[in-house]
């Protein structure tokens, strides 16, 4: 079985791009209805990029310790500007959220995960040590890169807002089930 990966990253920073170049899961989190559940679709996918699974990362290195862990780093300002051309009306709410989501990637990165530029990914030499560090032991190829790189990959924002809006109550139970194994942890640690 192949070590898989977990990308983190803010929404509209190439990630449903970066989920079919890497060949993984996207936003899997909102979709299970359990903690374990998602540990085992990351699992079953081989690795997933999560816009908002990073409310999870400690119970996923409990569970998955030698999972690798990557950050794309995008400017909050940025996001949101990005979002309101999708048509997202931003409120001082989800501005607060993606900030606080910004700030998990810093401790993701404090505990040891890679980070790359939003806007170097589309950099070869940048791609290719993306790829190393989430497909170790695995070859580079341009000639795949180059022609995912050329494509337009964006995510059906529509059809992602009916389904999490559809299963909302579920999206609520695991990110409270996320953060409450994430505060068990931290206890222990302590």
């Amino acid at each position: 079985m192949t070590t898989p990966f977990v990308v983190f990253a803010l929404p509209r920073s190439r990630t449903t791009w970066l989920a079919a170049w890497l060949k993984g899961g996207h936003d899997l989190m909102p979709r299970c209805d359990s903690m374990a559940e998602y540990i085992a679709a990351i699992q079953r996918r081989g690795g997933t990029v999560e816009t908002a699974g990073m409310v999870a990362w400690r119970t996923l290195r409990k569970a998955m310790p030698h999972a690798r862990f990557v950050t794309i780093r995008r400017p909050v300002a940025e996001v949101c500007a990005s979002l309101e051309r999708q048509q997202w009306k931003m409120t001082p709410g989800l501005r607060d959220e993606l900030q606080a989501r910004a700030s998990m990637l810093d401790e993701i990165e404090a505990a040891g995960a890679k980070s790359f530029r939003f806007d170097e990914i589309s950099r070869p030499t940048v791609a290719a040590l993306l790829w190393r560090e989430v497909k170790p032991g695995r070859p580079f190829d341009y000639t795949r890169w180059s022609r995912i790189d050329a494509q337009k990959i964006n995510t059906d924002v529509a059809a992602e807002n009916a389904l999490f809006g559809a299963r909302l109550d579920r999206i609520r139970c695991i990110v409270q089930e996320a953060q409450q194994l994430d505060q068990e942890l931290q206890a222990m640690e302590a």
